[in-house]
C-alpha cells in the first residue's frame, strides 16, 4: 500500500530502517530528525534539537538510540521512545553531511574536508582521516575489510584502513560534484 507521508516542513535529506525494520527515521532541512510507524505512516517522536538543518541519522545496532547530525556541527544522540537527547558530540569545523554506526563505531563526513571515527559506546574520538581537498560529503564502512571509503567534493574518493587510519588508495572518480560511495566486501579489500 502506497503512503505519503508529509510531517517535514523542508527536504528530506537521509532515512535509516530500524534494526528490526519496523521504523523510519528521518533527517530534513527543517532542523529535525522524526520517527515513523513503517506500516502506519504515523510520526511517533520528532527530535527538534538541531539549531541547523540535519543531513543524516542512523540507529544504533539495538534500535534504542537514534544518532543524526547536520549544520550544527554536532552529532546527537537522542532516545526514538520519547525524543530527548541523551548525549551530543562537538567539534566538527563545518557541516556534517553523513554519519555511518558499524560494528561499535560512528563515522562522519564533512565540510571541514574530514571523515572522524568514534566508539559509540564512549563517543570519544578515535581517529581523524585527513587529507581531502574539498568537503568531504559522503562515505561508506565495509567492517569485515575494516575499509572507510570517503568521497569529496572535488570527486576524490579515498580508501582508509580504520585499524592504523592510513591511506589505502586514492583516486579521482569524477569532476565536481561528489560520488556517492558504497562498500562491498569484495571491492573493499
Amino acid at each position: 500500500e502506497e503512503r505519503l507521508i508529509e510531517d517535514h516542513a523542508d527536504w528530506v535529506m537521509a532515512i535509516a530502517w530500524s534494526p528490526d525494520g519496523s521504523q523510519l527515521a528521518s533527517a530534513s532541512r527543517d532542523k529535525t530528525s522524526k520517527l515513523f510507524d513503517v506500516k502506519t505512516g504515523d510520526s511517533l517522536a520528532t527530535y527538534p534539537g538541531h539549531g541547523e538543518a540535519v543531513f543524516g541519522v542512523s540507529f544504533t545496532a539495538d534500535g534504542k538510540q537514534i544518532i543524526s547530525a547536520g549544520a550544527d556541527r554536532k552529532i546527537h544522540i537522542w532516545n526514538p521512545a520519547d525524543g530527548k537527547k541523551s548525549a551530543e558530540i562537538q567539534g566538527f569545523g563545518l557541516d556534517v553531511y553523513q554519519l555511518v554506526l558499524d560494528n561499535g563505531q560512528i563515522f562522519t563526513c564533512s565540510g571541514d574536508k574530514t571523515a572522524r571515527q568514534f566508539a559509540a559506546d564512549s563517543r570519544k574520538e578515535v581517529r581523524k582521516y585527513s587529507g581531502h581537498a574539498d568537503w568531504v560529503y559522503t562515505l561508506s564502512y565495509n567492517a569485515g575489510s575494516n575499509r572507510l571509503a570517503t568521497g569529496s567534493y572535488d570527486g576524490e574518493v579515498r580508501i582508509w584502513n580504520t585499524e592504523d587510519g592510513k591511506l589505502v588508495t586514492a583516486f579521482k572518480a569524477a569532476p565536481g560534484y561528489p560520488p556517492n560511495v558504497q562498500a562491498s566486501a569484495a571491492s573493499a579489500r
